[in-house]
């Protein structure tokens, strides 16, 4: 039987889930709650945005090297080798791979879920990054202010957002800033063994633990300055067992203590790689700190983000000077010093300027302003419509970023896997030049080539581990220059030289080495240096793709190597130079000419070029 919808007097009864509720007044205790939720909201955008940033394609070449080396030591026990098993140059000399952990965890996620894997693990490591410095917030205060600041510090980290150690670098340094906040905030009730914990972590992920180590010593220097009637006797004895505890952590690793001498041998490996293609091919500039010229000249949104937040925490220190923490002071003081002479540590200042900037401006605000959530016209409108605002523009970020205009198109892709790019170097490499080589053996004109050439399962003369070539002995990255000087001579320089034979082949023969590997990609591709091996009659093409090439040595005393040579030479040059002739086909007269982009390519998604 139907229920009776309708009243006594005929007209329809309303249904009490149709009554509208009942107008609730605006208290300050829930605009409070109103605006708490917001700042959550943005913060948690803000995470989510590093790890957006962070789940970014794969364009170091320097990764493929690092991700054999963790499969290699899945394959053989795991404790990382004590000398090189990967080059032909270097086979014996003793390898102080202080991030072994890193690379171990690259192989084992690379095995299991391939570069996709890899991707996602940035991400992670992103976002986790930004979530611990976030977590430097005043209490009781709103955390608006510090949710900017995480904003800019995530375009600025982005150039050093790859897996491996670059990345482990910014995880660990917000870590460490997260403790040091509870440190100051909270010291009756911090715990301090997770100090140590992190950096014996530390210590084997990464080999700029040595940043770390300054940065929490600067903090326990400044802690003890006389400031604010502040004394040596005032330092808890537990904080000092804490800095002893984590100078022993660092020590627990196959290497105790190289980290020491880590930052010298990063400075010279920098050195060395910009004598050839540089550092990195997507950021050039992260060879050069704010104190190098180069830096100011390859200016872009990145570094512009990371000199905005210097010059905001420079703002705060001087609007709040009287109630700066000393250790926090110095702290800040002393990163900012090192990013003026190592490039990828202007990306890890970013971080720390913006923890810094958003506590001590969280602080001024407080000093300054009664914390109130009062209902007028006017707090209502700015509070609302500037987290608003606030909203759309991250969303701005992260559409930008997805459709590639904020770092350019062809800079580093939001994605996952491998760049097209370097997957087709990869491809080219493995199916046209390096399955063409005589030996295993081969020299690399470039260490780009040769992380590609360790990717393919075979040794060569140099790779990008220049601390390895520059150490123990010999510098073999000057050994390798002065045998490509002496294979190609040395055109435009002050003073020209032709090729030498006499400089290369005591070192070929005594490395067992007859293949040359040149490239052919970028901007300005060597093909001057490939035509003249190819006029060079000590030399024959045996391999030609469209990433690079490859000349077998024509040796004179080995009829075998001069035989396979002379027989790809003649065979593949023809074939692979040119398409072989085909049977005519209709040809579609309506066909589609070259276009330009379409706004389409413009505002949705834009076209990666690849030159």
């Amino acid at each position: 039987m139907a229920a009776d919808t309708s009243s006594s007097s005929g007209a329809p009864r309303k249904s009490p889930t149709e009554e509208l509720p009942e107008f609730e007044e605006l208290t300050p205790s829930l605009f409070q709650d109103e605006c708490e939720r917001g700042d959550v909201m943005i913060r948690a955008m803000v995470v989510l945005l590093a790890a957006l940033l962070g789940c970014n394609m794969l364009t170091e070449s320097r990764l493929l090297t690092e991700i054999k080396t963790g499969e290699y030591l899945l394959s053989h026990g795991i404790l990382p080798p004590k000398v090189d098993v990967f080059s032909a140059s270097a086979a014996g000399r003793p390898w102080v791979n202080l991030d072994w952990l890193s690379d171990l965890l690259l192989g084992l996620l690379h095995s299991a879920g391939g570069p996709i894997a890899l991707s996602l693990l940035t991400a992670v490591t992103a976002g986790a990054a930004l979530f611990c410095a976030l977590r430097a917030s005043i209490p009781e205060t709103t955390t608006w202010w510090n949710s900017v600041c995480g904003a800019l510090a995530v375009i600025a980290i982005f150039p050093l957002l790859q897996p491996g150690e670059t990345s482990v670098t910014l995880l660990f340094v917000g870590i460490l800033l997260w403790l040091l906040f509870r440190e100051t905030n909270y010291s009756k009730e911090t715990n301090y063994w997770p100090v140590p914990l992190l950096f014996l972590l530390w210590g084997n992920f990464d080999s700029r633990v040595w940043v770390g180590v300054v940065l929490l010593l600067s903090f326990s220097v400044g802690r003890t300055l006389p400031v604010g009637g502040r004394n040596l006797r005032s330092i808890q004895k537990t904080w000092i067992i804490t800095v002893i505890a984590m100078l022993a952590a660092i020590l627990l690793n196959p290497w105790p203590g190289h980290q020491g001498l880590a930052f010298l041998q990063q400075r010279a490996a920098i050195v060395a790689a910009l004598q050839y293609d540089g550092v990195s091919e997507m950021f050039p500039r992260l060879a050069y700190g704010l104190f190098y010229i180069r830096f100011w000249e390859d200016l872009d949104v990145f570094s512009w983000a990371a000199i905005a937040l210097l010059g905001l925490s420079i703002v705060i220190t001087a609007m709040s000077f009287k109630r700066l923490h000393p250790g926090w002071m110095l702290l800040w003081v002393v990163m900012n010093v090192l990013s003026l002479f190592y490039g990828s540590l202007v990306c890890v200042a970013a971080l720390v300027n913006a923890s810094y900037c958003g506590m001590f401006g969280q602080m001024w605000y407080r000093s300054n302003f009664e914390v109130n959530y009062d209902v007028t016209r006017s707090s209502v409108l700015f509070a609302r419509a500037g987290r608003a605002l606030t909203v759309l523009c991250l969303f701005g970020l992260a559409y930008l970023s997805v459709n590639g205009a904020l770092m350019g198109a062809a800079s580093r892709r939001i994605g996952v896997g491998f760049d097209p790019r370097l997957a087709g170097r990869i491809s080219s490499m493995e199916e046209h030049v390096l399955d063409r080589t005589y030996g295993d053996n081969i020299f690399p004109t470039l260490p780009t080539l040769g992380d590609l050439i360790i990717w393919s399962g075979k040794k060569p003369y140099l790779d990008s581990r220049f601390t390895l070539y520059l150490n123990n002995g010999d510098n073999l990255v000057a050994e390798h220059q002065r045998l490509r000087q002496g294979i190609f001579g040395s055109i435009g320089s002050a003073q020209d030289l032709p090729p030498d034979p006499l400089v290369w082949q005591p070192t070929f023969n005594e490395l067992q080495i007859y293949d040359i590997a040149t490239r052919l990609w970028g901007e300005s591709p060597p093909y001057q240096l490939v035509l003249n091996l190819m006029q060079d009659p000590n030399w024959g093409m045996t391999g030609l793709g469209a990433a690079g090439a490859n000349f077998t040595w024509l040796h004179p005393d080995d009829a075998a190597i001069t035989e396979f040579a002379r027989l790809n030479q003649v065979s593949r040059f023809s074939t692979e130079a040119f398409d072989p002739p085909k049977p005519p086909r209709v040809i579609n007269l309506a066909a589609t000419w070259p276009t330009p982009p379409s706004e389409y390519d413009r505002w949705l998604v834009q076209k990666i070029p690849n030159p």
